[in-house]
């Protein structure tokens, strides 16, 4: 004998479900609200409501939910990535997706992954969007080699020489050579050159990458004012910087070795005096700092305003800089205007491991 239905439980339990689905169809409201509120310019209230609706949701319903709002919301969820959304893959290779703006689309274009690619394209993901850095997914597809992401992205209409991030500036940071040249074959203009007048070559030199740099010459680029591999060495920008102040700001130490083989001076002056010590010291690349001594780098150079490499790594903390300086005959309490020491900026600036290390070398924060 079959058991009888209970009917106050059947009904308790479709009142349960017809409460839950208002309940959902309450939030859904609420977020879709905050959104479109949002996208009317009422204040920052997006990043509420997309909180709350990656909490609530998984990424299909996150798409269903504001497919049909007006002003664009789609473009808000696009740009929003959180990790919890990321593939694995993603999470390898994507750095901070938050943080810099990404799309989910850009992420999967850096991480290669072209199923999700399609998926995301076939719900409305955008090419044309770009992080707070100006890069978009053809341009992270290309910064990381992903030649079949470059190519699906390439045939669903994404520009090959956009007035600005364009893909081939995004192989040649990445040093990605035969993307590069891929992109050369298809039509990418070699000299195109980015808002702020950066070409390719301008891209790979101040990413370090010494053998696309190379590349790019090969193909017929272009010098770019005092980056790496002008004519001139040592010529000068408008402030009096060569290459190697760049290089060594910058902690490209290929790049440092390669300008002092072919005759750089190792100990130029910048118009307020730096030499790349300097800016090596200061900017914390001990490796620089080093190969600019053993090439001879005055260590107790000074500014004119009198700082020396030592006073530029002790204001900034990088305490392996101060020893490597000391250990080289820094002098400890070299003093700039008005008598300050690097025991003084390293205090001043709050380096307490590096003030200890200073006093115990015979520092003090003023000189006597």
């Amino acid at each position: 004998m079959e058991p009888q239905a209970n009917p106050a439980a059947a009904a308790a339990a479709a009142a349960a479900a017809a409460a839950a689905a208002a309940a959902a169809a309450h939030r859904h409201l609420f977020i879709s609200a905050f959104i479109v509120t949002a996208q009317n310019g009422y204040g920052r209230d997006v990043d509420h409501a997309l909180h709350l609706a990656h909490e609530t949701w998984d990424e299909e319903q996150l798409f269903d939910a504001v497919k049909d709002l007006p002003h664009g919301a789609l473009r808000q969820m696009d740009v929003v990535v959180y990790p919890r959304f990321c593939s694995e893959e993603e999470r390898k290779t994507v750095v901070d997706p938050y943080g810099k703006k990404r799309t989910r689309l850009m992420c999967a274009a850096q991480a290669g992954d072209v199923p999700r690619l399609r998926w995301l394209l076939a719900r409305g993901a955008r090419l044309e969007l770009k992080d707070w850095e100006g890069h978009n997914a053809l341009w992270w597809a290309c910064y990381a080699g992903r030649k079949e992401t470059m190519r699906e992205l390439l045939s669903r209409g994404a520009p090959l020489n956009p007035a600005d991030g364009a893909p081939l500036h995004g192989a040649s940071a990445g040093g990605q050579v035969e993307v590069v040249r891929e992109l050369l074959s298809r039509g990418a203009q070699l000299e195109l050159k980015d808002e702020k007048g950066r070409s390719a070559l301008w891209w790979a030199c101040d990413a370090g990458r010494v053998e696309m740099a190379r590349e790019l010459q090969a193909q017929g680029a272009a010098p770019v004012g005092n980056y790496y591999w002008d004519v001139a060495v040592d010529a000068m920008d408008g402030y009096g910087r060569t290459s190697l102040h760049t290089a060594s700001e910058k902690g490209h130490l290929a790049v440092v070795r390669g300008l002092l083989a072919r005759g750089a001076v190792v100990d130029a002056k910048s118009v307020g005096c730096w030499i790349p010590l300097h800016y090596a010291s200061s900017y914390g690349h001990l490796e620089v700092v080093q190969e600019l001594l053993a090439r001879g780098a005055a260590v107790n150079a000074v500014t004119r305003g009198g700082w020396t490499p030592l006073h530029e790594a002790s204001t900034c903390g990088h305490l392996e800089i101060v020893r490597e300086l000391l250990a080289r005959g820094a002098e400890v309490n070299a003093e700039i205007l008005g008598g300050r020491t690097p025991l003084f900026v390293a205090t001043n600036s709050r380096h307490p491991s590096v003030a200890k290390f200073l006093r115990a070398a015979g520092g003090r924060e003023w000189k006597t």
